[in-house]
């Protein structure tokens, strides 16, 4: 979060929003800067900085008539935070992973923690001692990590049908016969869709061929039919904003999303309980839109800067407004 403006002096017993994230992520540096323009208290947090830099020193009110709250300070190389304070937290998923070559051609590249064997150990502290404690605090969350771990990606699929999207024809399968049957189905348009841990780097679907699950061991994957289209839409939804872009190869215009897609979303969001999330749609030339990915992690900031649009201040207001 490097170049971000100022941070407001905080007046203890104020609200607080704290900004989680790694250092020089530019959609947390656009939400300080944000909060700051918006003249409201904040801190950003760099879990990074657990280790080395952070000091953590909380007391849990658990004796007669306490409410069971965290109280006590946290403390970064730059800000104090009153834990009773915090109203309200934007959390940035951290970037722990690295790509190195090798891996067969379903799972794609070995990965790695960064930067050594003790940084599982660092990582796992840090998750169970801070998110643990931030977890715990009666506060607004966009995101909060627990709606989109792994294990939640599925169930977001299910979110989705239930909101009444269009998604693909799926399989989720470790056993060569099911994806040789369903690949025979649909013929060659068969995408492997990653499940696993977005930020590595290898997130993104991409055809299959039948060599290699004919070959390769198979852990467990979604496979997916690909939707032939016109273009593909990329939707951002920050709070109570849809921000739209029609994209066709590298190309990126405005466009808006239909009254059924629309409706669709606001559904799942109220569903999921998530304040930001990424979705991608094929259009085809006649039909309806289908989804093709839904991403509560993806980058927004790129798409604020080049086409000027507050969805740095519509989160701001997820965090801060009442609903």
């Amino acid at each position: 979060m490097d170049n971000r403006e100022p941070a407001l002096s905080h007046v203890p017993g104020e609200p607080m929003v704290v900004v989680v994230g790694p250092a020089g992520d530019t959609d947390a540096t656009a939400m300080c800067d944000a909060l700051a323009r918006r003249g409201i208290s904040y801190a950003p947090v760099d879990p990074s900085q657990f280790e080395h830099s952070m000091h953590l020193d909380v007391r849990l009110r658990c004796d007669n008539g306490d409410d069971g709250r965290w109280t006590g300070e946290l403390r970064t190389i730059d800000h104090t935070i009153a834990v009773e304070d915090v109203s309200a937290i934007y959390y940035r998923p951290p970037r722990l992973w690295v790509r190195e070559p090798g891996g067969n051609s379903i799972t794609g590249p070995v990965r790695r923690m960064v930067p050594g064997p003790r940084a599982l150990s660092r990582e796992a502290h840090a998750r169970v001692t801070l998110y643990g404690m931030l977890a715990s605090l009666p506060c607004r969350w966009v995101n909060h990590p627990g709606r989109y771990t792994d294990e939640h990606r599925l169930p977001l699929l299910t979110a989705a049908a239930n909101s009444g999207f269009r998604l693909p024809a799926s399989l989720l399968a470790n056993n060569r016969q099911g994806v040789t049957d369903f690949a025979c189905k649909h013929g060659k348009n068969v995408l492997c869709v990653p499940l696993v841990d977005p930020e590595a780097g290898a997130a993104y679907s991409r055809p299959v061929l039948r060599a290699e699950y004919q070959h390769h061991r198979l852990d467990g994957f979604l496979f997916q039919e690909y939707v032939e289209r016109e273009v593909n839409v990329h939707v951002i939804v920050a709070g109570n904003r849809l921000f739209a872009f029609r994209t066709h190869e590298d190309a990126y215009d405005l466009t808006t999303v239909t009254d059924e897609v629309a409706s669709s979303i606001w559904d799942f969001q109220e569903d999921t309980g998530l304040g930001y999330t990424a979705l991608d749609f094929a259009v085809p030339r006649d039909g309806p839109w289908v989804l093709t990915q839904i991403d509560p992690t993806a980058e927004w900031s790129w798409y604020a800067m080049q086409f000027d649009l507050p969805v740095a201040d519509a989160l701001v207001d997820a965090l801060t407004k009442a609903r």
